[in-house]
This record gives structure tokens, C-alpha cells and sequence, in this order.
């Protein structure tokens, strides 16, 4: 099936909420291009270019106010009108603004969260002060960040593994202790996370550092993960068994080396499509 234009309704913000490198940036506009080219044209959104530094997650929180509104209207607005909503974003910090209006706009929706990392440390937990790892948390009420919340128990998050040394081990437990649902790496992911959606809508956000590190070495990345079949298997599996809303790609950390940029800009694009269902050229190597 091939999903026309005017059913989607697509955001880039290439902007820094709480990132350390112009990378991630980078990665936005590349993706944009990538998917342009499959036929999704993506509005950019500009805003914040840098600080490229370690700050502080409560000045990036005021700091990335107007862009979480900016995310929220998008979202809201695509999905109040029938369009799907896709969003790419330097930082998984977007769905602080896009989770809420996600539930406002469709409160029988579920959200599929794919990440290494829990994304679940709170300004209790939190070992280096990092907004990018207290994203999923907070868009679920956790704890306040002034923009809105998504039920927690309506929320599926997939490949975290963090270790018992692992900075963000304390989030990880909270979140094993939460009302959310949990899908580890496994032959059987695909059929354990369409089980969880359970026939809902469902609004997807991808994480690439999801994938192992060996398939990409980004710094933070973790091993025992999976690889591009693995991912896209899992969102077939989605995308045939639900309506899926909404897509958004975060922590674009385009790589340096051209080989693997082109590698990972590809397989980002081959997720937004496989979930819409367009039929265009493209693919990973």
C-alpha cells in the first residue's frame, strides 16, 4: 500500500534540546531528505543550535518549552484532522510534548517505545542531569514537567537493557516496577509487543541506539541488541496487526564515517515506511 501526502503530516525539528553534539542535527536533516525522497516531505523546524555541552535538564526543559508546544500542536493537529503524524527529532526529549497530545488526541491509543536505554531516570535518579534520559518518565507522568502526561499502563517499551552497573540501572528498575509494559530482545519480540498493543492504535517512537552496537557503534550504544531485520520484523509485525498513528525517530546520531551514515539514515527511513506502509525505493544494504 502506498500512503499519499495528504495522510501525513510530517515534522522535522532540527533543534538542540539537551544533546551534546550538532550530530544529532545532522541526522534530522539527513533523514528528512532520505524520506523526501520516498515521497514523505517532512516541514523542518528550526530553533536552538546548541549549546554542543553537558547542561543542566531543568534549563533544557525551560529552554525546549516552545519546541515541546511546537511538537504537541503538530501531533495533535495531524491526528484531530485523520492524518498520521510523523516526527524526527535530535532527542528522545520530543515526547514530552508528543506522548500527551498522542492521549489527548486519541485516548484509547497506545505508544511503542524502542531504546537501549529505559529512558526512565526522574530528577531523583538521575546520575548525570541528562534530559534525553528522564524522556519517557516524564511524557508518562513520573514526574512533572508542566507539558501534560500519557498513562503509564498504556506505554510498551522495548529493548532496554541496562546492566547492574549501568549509570541508568535505577530508571530501568522503577520502570520494571511500573505500570508499563516491558519487551526484551528476543526471538519472540514481534508477537510479545503486537500481543501488548492488543489491537489499539498505537503511536511509535524509535530510539536506533535499539539497535546492537555492532550494526551501530555509537558511543552510548549497548550490546545484545538487535539488527535492522530484527527491528523492521517487529514493526511489520505492528504495522499488519494495528493502526499505527504516528511515528517519530529520535537521536539521529549521524555517524562521521559515510558508510555507516548512509546505513543508518536508510534503515530510519525503512522504519518510518514500513510503518506507514509506503511502497517506495530505498533499503539497507
Amino acid at each position: 500500500m502506498t500512503v499519499l501526502q495528504d495522510e501525513v503530516s510530517a515534522r522535522a525539528f532540527a533543534v538542540r534540546i539537551s544533546e551534546e553534539t550538532p550530530r544529532d542535527r545532522r541526522g534530522v536533516n539527513l533523514l528528512s531528505d532520505a524520506l523526501a525522497e520516498r515521497g514523505i516531505v517532512a516541514e523542518r523546524v528550526e530553533g536552538r543550535d546548541g549549546p554542543y555541552r553537558k547542561t543542566d535538564w531543568e534549563d533544557d526543559l525551560r529552554d525546549s518549552a516552545a519546541v515541546f508546544q511546537q511538537a504537541a500542536d503538530h501531533v495533535r493537529t495531524a491526528l484531530t484532522s485523520g492524518r498520521r503524524s510523523v516526527v524526527l527529532s535530535t532527542d528522545c526529549s520530543i515526547a514530552i510534548g508528543t506522548f500527551p497530545a498522542v492521549h489527548a488526541a486519541r485516548p484509547e491509543a497506545k505508544v511503542v517505545w524502542f531504546d537501549s536505554h529505559s529512558d526512565f531516570d526522574t530528577p531523583v535518579t538521575t546520575s548525570g542531569g541528562f534530559l534525553g534520559c528522564m524522556s519517557l518518565s516524564g511524557a508518562c507522568g513520573v514526574w512533572d514537567t508542566g507539558h501534560g502526561e500519557f498513562p503509564l499502563e498504556q506505554a510498551i517499551l522495548v529493548g532496554a537493557r541496562s546492566l547492574d552497573d549501568d549509570f541508568d540501572i535505577a530508571g530501568q528498575r522503577q520502570a520494571e516496577a511500573s505500570a508499563l509494559t516491558m519487551v526484551p530482545v528476543a526471538e519472540d519480540t514481534a508477537e510479545r509487543v503486537v500481543a501488548a498493543i492488543g489491537g489499539a492504535p498505537v503511536y511509535v517512537h524509535i530510539d536506533p541506539d535499539v539497535l546492537d552496537v555492532s550494526v551501530n557503534p555509537v558511543w552510548y550504544g549497548r550490546d545484545r541488541g538487535f539488527d535492522y531485520e530484527q527491528v523492521l520484523t517487529v514493526l511489520r509485525g505492528i504495522a499488519a496487526a494495528s493502526d499505527v498513528i504516528g511515528v517519530e525517530m529520535t537521536a539521529l546520531h549521524s555517524p562521521d564515517d559515510l558508510g555507516w551514515r548512509r546505513r543508518v539514515t536508510e534503515f530510519e527511513a525503512d522504519c518510518v515506511c514500513t510503518l506507514l506502509g509506503v511502497d517506495a525505493p530505498g533499503g539497507v544494504a
